[in-house]
């Protein structure tokens, strides 16, 4: 994201992102290897407890890469033939590729000749449970002409209406169904009026409210604190209704949960508005942001590392995991970046690698 001719002001807004990018890509795999043995354990145990804390602490970071790509993705016009050659095209050959790749490794190379096309094409469309994301992330730039349009109506008018829409039938609604969504009442109530909008693409409009139309100014320490007891006050929420329930509950693990919501905002503040000193290198800042480039890659490769480390023995529960998951998490984490940055040297395959 950094370029070599900006603006002292630009440069250390970049950092900013770039610092919170990778955050958030360190939050998705602690969401991922903290769910690796969530269900092999009680509801009423310690280890279900704090694998349920890591997970609500980390659960803001698929809304924060929305609101990533709407701080960036609508700031500027891009033509339909260059956003389908340059954005939809190529997330969706790496959605495939990876797809393939995932698919291999579950059939197993052994029997690779033995697979049926028709299985080939169910492993690739159903694809590893991660990958969702590319999916999700196509949509927005195939209607990022649209979104462009609604935030750059009379100098941005209109956002706040939409953000309004946002959290009341999608953040409001979604948070009221997971607890009373069982109820066929209530969610015929709720499926009456039925917004469109709602989804993904209100975090992705509210990413570029927040930074290009409004940036709210707030002392970085209130915003981590009121992130800390959101995320607190959702794990003891989440205990108490797995207590209620008496089995594990991950109803305030939703995207769109008020929970969720509101600790993505308060994290995206922090990071916007940390002071970055003016006098750091421009080597620590291109060092930064080129771990950002890397996220990608992480995101993509990390699954896969989970997944063999657990084969091996070592997992949540090989020691107790208030120290297994941040060690595990971020070992997964070190080992994608520097596989992601080998690869991104091979000019062929650097697309598939990093994130521009």
């Amino acid at each position: 994201m950094l370029t070599a001719n900006t603006n002292a002001k630009q440069t250390i807004r970049d950092v900013r992102y770039d610092l919170l990018r990778i955050c958030a890509a360190l939050m998705v795999v602690v969401i991922h290897v903290s769910a690796s043995n969530w269900y092999c354990v009680p509801y009423d145990s310690m280890e279900w407890a704090v694998m349920n804390g890591y997970d609500s602490f980390a659960r803001s970071a698929v809304p924060i890469f929305f609101m990533l790509s709407g701080a960036f993705v609508l700031k500027k016009e891009i033509g339909i033939k260059s956003l389908w050659l340059k954005k939809i095209l190529p997330l969706l050959i790496i959605y495939l590729v990876w797809s393939f790749l995932y698919a291999v490794d579950t059939i197993g190379i052994a029997q690779l000749t033995s697979t049926s096309g028709m299985d080939w094409v169910c492993l690739i469309v159903e694809s590893k449970y991660h990958l969702w994301f590319l999916p999700a992330l196509l949509g927005i730039y195939i209607i990022q002409p649209v979104l462009y349009a609604i935030v750059q109506c009379k100098e941005g008018k209109y956002i706040p209406y939409m953000i309004v829409i946002f959290i009341v039938f999608g953040i409001v609604k979604s948070t009221v169904g997971a607890f009373l969504g069982s109820y066929e009442l209530l969610d015929s109530v709720l499926g009456i009026l039925p917004v469109e909008l709602v989804g993904y693409c209100g975090y992705v409009i509210l990413g570029y409210y927040l930074s290009n139309i409004n940036p709210i100014r707030m002392r970085p320490v209130f915003a981590l604190v009121g992130y800390v007891i959101t995320a607190f006050l959702a794990t003891l929420i989440g205990q108490g209704y797995a207590f209620y329930m008496e089995d594990r509950s991950g109803v305030l693990y939703g995207y769109f949960t008020l929970p969720v919501f509101m600790e993505a905002i308060f994290l995206f503040l922090f990071f916007q508005n940390f002071n970055c000193k003016r006098d750091d290198s421009d080597r620590v800042k291109s060092c930064i942001s080129r771990v950002a480039t890397l996220t990608l890659g992480i995101y993509l490769l990390h699954p896969y590392f989970i997944d063999k480390l657990y084969s091996m023995g070592m997992h949540t529960l090989t020691i107790h995991p208030m120290i297994a998951i941040p060690v595990i998490s971020v070992g997964i984490f070190v080992i994608s970046m520097i596989i992601s940055w080998v690869m991104s040297k091979i000019p062929v395959v650097k697309r598939c690698w990093t994130l521009s």
